[in-house]
């Protein structure tokens, strides 16, 4: 993609796409602000795939068939807004958000995850808004969203959760907004709601 330096969006939303070769993205595209992927077949993202794009605010790779992630959004310090939606992921590497400084979201909705280590949102000092909805967590770890002062959105709902008091100590005080079930057949958490 060599010469289309004024670029801003790509949309590749349903082609099908199964392989995305790691030097696509890596000459030319230094403009380019919002790239979409969504509604493929990408089971998994090269670590050197996104490394290019120096300007990228948003990416969206949901409705994939993506099941782990491991650095692929590494110094892509302008990144603001992630979809990983409705993926099959069950495991990601606790350094996938490192350095992103100007994070705002991130969107687990749908997927496989069991756990979310305590560090991978360490330094993400302005993200403000987290779906984990409809994963297979049980637990989180008390530090999960330790220092995260301007989050104020995170949806938990449809989850396996074990104990909604360990839920609830995971929760820093400037959580604003947080969305969880209970469903007492399924050992879920039904709606409730729990705002500040």
């Amino acid at each position: 993609m060599k010469g289309l330096t004024k670029l801003e969006t790509i949309l590749l939303y349903g082609n099908r796409i199964q392989t995305l070769d790691s030097k696509l993205f890596s000459h030319g595209l230094v403009n380019l602000q919002e790239l979409h992927l969504g509604s493929n077949m990408l089971k998994s993202i090269d670590n050197h795939l996104f490394q290019g794009l120096i300007n990228l605010k948003e990416i969206n790779l949901n409705n994939n068939n993506l099941t782990s992630l491991d650095t692929p959004f590494r110094n892509l310090i302008k990144l603001e807004s992630i979809d990983l939606s409705q993926n099959q992921i069950e495991t990601v590497n606790e350094n996938l958000f490192s350095g992103l400084v100007n994070l705002l979201t991130v969107n687990f909705f749908k997927n496989k995850l069991k756990n979310i280590n305590q560090k991978l949102f360490k330094n993400c000092t302005n993200l403000n808004e987290i779906d984990l909805s409809e994963n297979e967590l049980n637990a989180l770890e008390t530090n999960t969203f330790k220092g995260l002062a301007q989050l104020n959105h995170i949806s938990l709902h449809k989850n396996k959760w074990k104990s909604d008091d360990k839920l609830q100590l995971a929760l820093e005080k400037s959580v604003e907004f947080v969305s969880f079930r209970k469903d007492f057949d399924e050992n879920n958490l039904d709606l409730v709601a729990i705002s500040k």
